[in-house]
């Protein structure tokens, strides 16, 4: 029993091929995931060990500031409770799946970590549509 899903982007509109995201900004989703992920050992070891508060990717010279992360991150309180919920257990905390599904209520077979990717996707949404006043995503794919 599959999902049905629409036949454009949620993030950008374009055509996604069936998918739930294009190709490019699953790729987006993906990073802002890890990222998240990410966060807390960024900010620590920017805290103690001084590593830089911007990033840049060797391969596509992309840049990401931690700051811009932070504040993409506490943007979550937009979401629906489910899918802030999942993203801070799912990916800030590293909880596991069934762990994240039990302390939110579920079943620990509820595969809650797809909430935290649909919120990603609801946030990235957002970012594009001028609704984080200092946010926007640097992907062409979901730029506006």
């Amino acid at each position: 029993m599959g999902q049905l899903r629409s036949k454009q982007c949620p993030i950008c509109d374009g055509a996604n091929g069936g998918k739930w995201t294009c190709p490019p900004c699953t790729a987006e989703v993906n990073r802002y995931r890890e990222l998240i992920r990410n966060l807390q050992s960024w900010r620590s070891l920017f805290e103690a060990l001084e590593v830089p508060d911007i990033l840049r990717s060797e391969t596509t010279g992309r840049e990401v500031s931690l700051w811009d992360i932070e504040y993409f991150y506490e943007q979550r309180s937009r979401l629906p409770e489910q899918m802030r919920v999942a993203i801070e257990l799912c990916l800030y905390e590293n909880v596991l799946e069934r762990d994240a599904a039990k302390r939110m209520g579920t079943s620990e077979t509820n595969p809650v970590a797809v909430y935290a990717t649909v919120g990603l996707t609801k946030l990235l949404r957002l970012a594009r549509n001028g609704e984080f006043p200092l946010f926007k995503p640097d992907s062409e794919a979901i730029s506006a």
